[in-house]
């Protein structure tokens, strides 16, 4: 069970609260409805209020989605050089990892907001809160225990400890990633879920999977979170991809998508080396 003085509770908006790598941000575990103190956040939808889903997508959507901008940065992301991460760095990239977990988190609370009604999304959103689907986990999670997969991700941060500088460093570039993205209006944070689980994220879990040392506590526990979300999204009858496909996205999503990698590379320099 995860030592309780150093595992915090969970805070309110006002409060400060410092992640496992010391990382202090303001509320990140709010939901948006409550923004951090600094932070820009899009303004929380009406529920139902949101234009009609499209739930079939035809061929010719399917091909014209091939060029979109959006995709070729999940590209450029997937051809960084994973492979030339040392511990350090990518001890780095999983800090960073933990503030696009809130994100994520906080854009699937605005989907079932804005389409309450969606079985879909409500199944998406059972695999992705408040479940006990990457328990157990030593240090991070008991046996069936529940939680939101960016709580398993503080926790997890919290298993190795790092310099202060580097706190802050990583803690400068959470917070800007997530002031660009609560800066995102409802609609557009809504339909990038698609992008994330049908196949973005997937492939980016691949990618960084190239790393070739895992051997820390950190890093073990944030191979077992992609990995389990590897067998999360690619379900070919229930998987994450298939049930919000309907969320038909477009290059609207691009700058999230920009957002994610500028602070991936800030995080570890040692994406940018030449591949060799």
């Amino acid at each position: 069970m995860p030592n309780q003085d150093t595992v915090p509770q969970q805070v309110t908006n006002t409060q400060q609260v410092t992640n496992s790598l010391g990382l202090e941000h303001s509320a990140s575990l709010a939901p948006p409805s409550t923004p951090s103190p600094g932070l820009a956040t899009a303004p929380l939808p009406s529920p139902g209020l949101a234009p009609p889903l499209q739930y079939l997508r035809n061929e010719a959507l399917a091909e014209s989605e091939s060029g979109f901008a959006f995709k070729r940065i999940v590209d450029e992301i997937c051809d960084l050089n994973w492979r030339a991460l040392d511990r350090e760095n990518l001890a780095a990239v999983a800090a960073v990892y933990y503030y696009f977990s809130v994100q994520f988190r906080e854009t699937l609370e605005i989907a079932c907001r804005l389409y309450p009604s969606d079985k879909l999304l409500q199944e998406l959103d059972a695999g992705e809160r408040n479940t006990a689907n990457l328990s157990p986990w030593p240090g991070v999670a008991d046996e069936g225990e529940r939680m939101n997969h960016d709580e398993f991700m503080r926790r997890t941060l919290r298993l190795t400890p790092v310099q202060d500088s580097t706190k802050q460093r990583l803690a400068a570039l959470g917070s800007t990633y997530l002031a660009k993205s609560r800066g995102t209006d409802s609609l557009t944070r809504a339909i990038s879920l698609a992008s994330y689980e049908d196949g973005g994220l997937e492939k980016v879990f691949r990618s960084i999977l190239q790393a070739r040392d895992w051997d820390d506590p950190l890093l073990r526990a944030f191979r077992h979170f992609l990995i389990k979300h590897i067998e999360f999204d690619s379900d070919p009858e229930h998987g994450h991809g298939v049930i919000c496909r309907h969320l038909t996205p477009d290059d609207s999503i691009a700058p999230l998508w920009s957002a994610f990698r500028d602070m991936l590379v800030a995080a570890a320099p040692k994406l940018t080396d030449a591949c060799g």
